[in-house]
């Protein structure tokens, strides 16, 4: 499902009971709001819980340009730097709509093997990413002769988000433990003291937030998440009320 970092945002703010439901934060509560949820999502890649969604977007090449910056300080494509390019394609120009999908190379050697790689400029048919930090870098093969369009499928880690605005697709179960665990992580910013433990269920954030946050642990911390962005793996005994 497509969500964005504003919706998630709204919505912990709305469990919390501090904004109604047609309300929205102000731009300063909501740049907070996702410091903490980045925070938030930060120390659950060292529990080994990656939330890792989808995007997609679709940017201009310049003709005679064979490397392109992608990230949230790029000079080219900016959004969040993705973990890994999953498919892209090229859009012909002149109004046809014809989409030419791009062979993305997985390896720098892939890359490298085109000898004319340096040069050779026309419709491009294979990109190499190279996810570096804070921006990754995209480069295309042959040089664009043009400027094409390029749609770019992605896979993104929240916890590197800096607008509030780009879309991107989650799976619901990540969505609600996110909003749930924000929710009670942002309540003592607002002077909001969250019932105890033992109150119904349908009335405790913590509850809930501690018991999706453990779904995720026990459903979705597999080795399948983890790249080079995730290091570890906690034990299942770790706890949302841990981190700091």
């Amino acid at each position: 499902m497509s969500y964005n970092v504003q919706l998630i945002i709204n919505s912990a703010m709305k469990k919390m009971g501090i904004l109604a439901r047609s309300e929205s934060p102000n731009a300063d509560e909501s740049t907070d709001a996702m410091q903490s949820l980045n925070w938030m999502l930060d120390s659950w890649s060292i529990r080994g819980i990656v939330a890792r969604a989808r995007l997609n977007a679709t940017y201009t090449l310049t003709g005679g340009t064979r490397s392109y910056q992608i990230g949230p300080t790029a000079t080219n494509f900016v959004q969040i730097r993705p973990i890994q390019i999953a498919t892209a394609s090229v859009i012909y120009p002149g109004g046809s709509q014809l989409e030419i999908p791009l062979d993305v190379e997985t390896s720098l050697e892939q890359y490298q093997a085109f000898g004319d790689r340096l040069y050779l400029q026309g419709l491009p048919s294979h990109l190499f990413y190279d996810p570096q930090f804070p921006n990754g870098l995209m480069y295309i093969y042959p040089i664009p002769d043009q400027a094409y369009s390029i749609e770019i499928d992605s896979y993104v880690a929240l916890q590197e988000v800096t607008t509030l605005s780009s879309v991107f697709n989650l799976e619901p179960a990540y969505f609600e433990a996110i909003v749930y665990n924000l929710a009670a992580r942002m309540a003592p910013d607002y002077g909001i003291v969250l019932p105890p433990i033992h109150t119904p269920r349908d009335q405790c954030i913590s509850c809930q937030a501690d018991e999706l946050f453990r779904l995720l642990l026990a459903n979705f911390s597999t080795d399948l998440w983890i790249t080079s962005d995730y290091q570890t793996k906690a034990p299942p005994s770790a706890n949302i009320f841990t981190i700091d």
